[in-house]
């Protein structure tokens, strides 16, 4: 039984239209009459009219009789009607606005389709205006420099694109923008549904003697390249100083779904400058009632959920300097949303933005799992591991690398042909294609990331000792690190990333970070400080390496300023101790006498006094 049928017995079986007060929204098989599945709404509450009702496969469409005066109580998804079986239909008494109209019943220029549209532009009028008004009272907007070059661009120009990832602020984008030319005498007519408006009927909607900005806020899916051209050519036809159009489109549709925009008419979304990620994450960490503080000392973020509700919670300056240096997605706005809500988020610090989203892990989970995919997990994998997956390159190179992967994942291996095809399948998903030189790269930080991620599973010694220290930081923890839902971490083997931390110090610019990392593990990370210093003092010269000694335990403490660190500690013995000591215990006795004859000899201290403090 198709969709909108019911089979009946006839001699044999037929499927026959169901009646009109029943609908059948799935299939069913059978030998037998079978009657549709269910009956229609008849839409009958108070203020209800039907808009719609000639589907069999779809529960009746309603909508509040604005000829009456009635409007929803709650806005539907859709601009024009509800679904009462999948949303709330309730009409409410509302009195009219001047700026709205009626249709009056005996005038013979409202046919069908214009009167329809009549009926559509006064309930998306309506919406529009309290959608407007919501976003001028949201006290965690923030005007970024994309919202003024987009404000800008259509007082000068006559159609505006703007084109971002999901969630990254398009919408908010367009609702600020909205609201300065509803400042300038426009009137805003905000489209958030393509089925509610056909390009073919654009001549009902615009009114050239009225100053009036659309906007089509339906980020249109690749698939529907011939109505967003439509809808293009009929913005086109009718734009003007008066008639202003604004359009959304997702990065994801690729350049196929910009080519019918002039470059001049785009703005993105995607890039934040730094003041821009600056000033979206401090309206929202002002709304949560959240602090910048100086330093480490002052700060209790990372026990913010023992806070009352109405104590300020204060964030150090440096982990919001690191937040804004991050290298984030184009949804910022919605993560620092979520980070500053939620606050079993403060302490992943930068890292939650960083990270990739388990979404992608698993995405990529997905390509390694399947047969049919393999090749292409296994072309990401190359490309991880070399940067760059280059045709031009020698292929017993090329080769070599590609046997050793498919070694690791016990599978048969590939051609460099078929890596070659395979990255070509990958473009403009996972990677892309520099034409000029043939090669081809990630198209951002978190798809490798998250390729990394998912390869540690196969080889983690390879990925522990031969990724960049940014990912030994963000997310590599040891076994006795607690599972948290909030956060993605990967526990290592304690000899494994042991051996990377003391590779790590054989460079005195690194020390300081490694010492950043075991004062962040702080009591979860004591097997692993034991087991790193012991490794040091078996590595041959590192003792003798004052630079480096003291740049580590600067890393380590919590002021880190140089010999100020020690000054602290030593000479005034009386004071609190700022270095944890479950977590540096076991290096102080091994390193101090080491690290104090080193600094004598450079001059750095003229007298010591005990270190009565431990």
């Amino acid at each position: 039984m198709f969709k909108g049928n019911r089979p009946t017995i006839q001699g044999g079986l037929h499927y026959g239209f169901c009646p009109l007060d029943h609908y059948q929204p799935f299939h069913v098989v059978s030998n037998l009459t079978v009657g549709c599945a269910l009956q229609k709404t008849k839409c009958s509450g108070e203020g209800q009219v039907v808009y719609e009702d000639n589907d069999p496969k779809r529960d009746t469409t309603c909508r509040c009789d604005y000829t009456k005066g009635y409007g929803f109580v709650e806005p539907p998804r859709n601009n024009c009607f509800c679904i009462p079986s999948q949303e709330d239909c309730t009409c409410y008494v509302k009195t009219c606005r001047n700026m709205l109209h009626v249709l009056d019943p005996d005038s013979s220029s409202h046919n069908g389709i214009a009167a329809k549209v009549t009926l559509c532009l006064i309930l998306i009028a309506e919406h529009t205006a309290k959608r407007i008004q919501k976003h001028i009272s949201d006290k965690t907007f923030f005007g970024t420099t994309a919202v003024e070059k987009g404000t800008t661009l259509l007082d000068s120009s006559h159609i505006m694109v703007l084109v971002g990832n999901e969630k990254c602020g398009k919408t908010e984008a367009c609702l600020s923008i909205c609201s300065s030319f509803k400042a300038k005498g426009f009137a805003v007519i905000y489209m958030t549904a393509s089925n509610c408006f056909e390009a073919e009927n654009m001549s009902y909607y615009v009114e050239k003697d009225k100053t009036e900005l659309f906007v089509f806020d339906i980020n249109m899916k690749p698939t529907e390249e011939d109505a967003r051209n439509n809808l293009l050519a009929e913005a086109n036809l009718y734009a003007s100083e008066n008639n202003k159009f604004i359009f959304t489109i997702k990065t994801s549709t690729g350049k196929r779904g910009l080519e019918s925009f002039h470059q001049r008419q785009q703005v993105t979304m995607d890039c934040f400058t730094k003041d821009d990620k600056r000033g979206i994450l401090m309206k929202h960490m002002q709304y949560n009632n959240i602090d910048e503080c100086i330093n480490y000392l002052e700060a209790n973020y990372e026990d913010s959920e023992k806070l009352k509700d109405d104590e300020k919670i204060k964030i150090p300056r440096k982990v919001i300097d690191d937040i804004v240096e991050a290298e984030t997605t184009g949804q910022f706005p919605e993560l620092c949303k979520l980070f500053c809500s939620t606050r079993s988020l403060l302490p992943l610090e930068d890292r939650y933005f960083k990270n990739p989203s388990k979404s992608l892990i698993h995405d990529i989970h997905q390509l390694r799992s399947k047969t049919e995919t393999k090749v292409l997990y296994v072309t990401l994998v190359y490309v991880l591991m070399k940067d760059t997956f280059d045709e031009s390159e020698d292929q017993d190179v090329i080769k070599k690398s590609i046997n050793t992967i498919c070694e690791k994942m016990t599978i048969a291996s590939y051609n460099p042909y078929d890596i070659k095809d395979a990255a070509i399948e990958l473009v403009n998903k996972y990677i892309y294609l520099i034409e000029e030189s043939g090669r081809f790269m990630f198209s951002n930080e978190w798809i490798k990331k998250a390729v990394w991620i998912s390869y540690m599973d196969i080889d983690q010694k390879y990925c522990v000792m031969h990724c960049q220290w940014e990912y030994v930081s963000d997310l590599l923890r040891p076994n006795a690190w607690p599972k948290q839902n909030t956060d993605v971490c990967i526990r290592v083997n304690t000899p494994e990333l042991t051996r990377r931390l003391t590779s790590e110090m054989k460079n005195t610019g690194s020390a300081w970070s490694v010492g950043t990392y075991l004062r962040k593990l702080s009591g979860n990370g004591k097997e692993l400080t034991d087991a790193f210093c012991f490794d040091c003092m078996q590595t041959s010269g590192l003792e003798h390496k004052a630079d480096t000694l003291l740049s580590f335990f600067n890393g380590i403490s919590d002021l880190g300023k140089d010999v100020q660190v020690f000054s602290y500690i030593y000479q005034k013995g009386d004071g609190p101790c700022v270095v944890p000591r479950d977590v540096i215990r076991f290096a102080i006795l091994k390193f101090t006498i080491s690290v104090l004859i080193a600094a004598i000899d450079k001059g750095l201290w003229k007298t010591v006094n005990s270190p009565s403090v431990y």
